[in-house]
């Protein structure tokens, strides 16, 4: 999956996909308009502090993409992710090695306290999740899509339930995984192995640049030049988490959504 094949015919697949996830699992029916009564403004709300927050830092869209994905994969998209770990309950999802290097939380707190301002107690973080994520794709010149509402937060968050593959993980596992979840091998592809923005930390895919071997590896072999390239920004040695680099996956757009 590290190679510079394009897989987008264009960023409506994407979006797709993203509608896939958005209703993955729901428990009860959605619908737009869901808030046209008891917070019309709630979209709007959403959409203005993602703007102002994305033109402080233009990374953050990205990550609340990854997020909801992150989100979703687990019980579906009940924002259970967000939950934190207390002294009466010291695990959560987000302890999970999959999430550790998530970012946007604040993001989604400085969103949902807009909204509480304005709606008290109306607004699920779920909801609000999902229409960052839309917003996001937005900012980065991706197509605005509908957001059906009415999600209901999760209440259960268990790090031993999260079960996004491994970046290690061989193509196999993966497709079972994916299967499992009701997405075909297509959807795989798009979600996982063709990212347009965003960027990767150096530590899920170092193993990788020391060798061409793809019998080693179980993989596709690396185009060298792309390899060299990486060994270069990645260096050899493993590096502590918050020094280890973040090469974009796009590095020509990496903060557009495109093809």
């Amino acid at each position: 999956m590290l190679s510079r094949v394009r897989w987008f015919d264009d960023d409506g697949r994407l979006l797709h996909l993203l509608l896939l996830l958005l209703g993955m699992m729901a428990a009860d029916a959605l619908e737009l308009g869901y808030y046209a009564v008891t917070c019309p403004d709630a979209e709007e709300i959403v959409r203005h502090t993602m703007e102002r927050q994305h033109y402080n830092d233009p990374s953050l869209a990205p990550a609340i993409i990854r997020m909801l994905f992150h989100d979703c994969f687990v019980r579906g998209c009940d924002a259970s992710v967000m939950i934190v770990p207390t002294r009466t309950r010291p695990s959560s999802e987000r302890v999970a090695i999959p999430n550790h290097t998530l970012r946007g939380f604040n993001a989604v707190d400085v969103v949902k306290r807009a909204l509480e301002a304005a709606c008290p107690r109306t607004v699920s973080c779920a909801d609000a999740l999902a229409l960052m994520a839309r917003d996001a794709v937005t900012l980065l010149g991706g197509r605005r899509y509908d957001v059906p509402l009415g999600r209901r937060d999760g209440t259960q968050s268990n790090p031993w339930e999260v079960d996004l593959p491994a970046p290690f993980a061989m193509i196999d596992d993966v497709l079972r995984t994916f299967s499992g979840k009701g997405f075909s091998a297509e959807e795989m592809v798009l979600l996982l192995g063709a990212h347009t923005v965003g960027g990767a930390h150096c530590a899920s895919f170092r193993y990788r640049l020391l060798t061409n071997d793809n019998k080693q590896h179980g993989t596709l072999e690396m185009e060298e030049s792309f390899r060299y390239d990486l060994l270069q920004t990645c260096g050899a040695a493993d590096q502590p988490l918050d020094t280890d680099s973040v090469p974009f996956i796009d590095p020509e757009t990496p903060f557009a959504i495109d093809n």
